[in-house]
């Protein structure tokens, strides 16, 4: 899952936001 968000969000966003997103489903 972690591979498929970086291609959807910017490197910026994983970075920072990596720990907001490890809840967030995939859409």
């Amino acid at each position: 899952m972690t591979a498929t968000r970086r291609t959807r969000l910017p490197a910026e966003w994983d970075s920072e936001m990596s720990d907001e997103y490890e809840w967030v489903p995939l859409r």
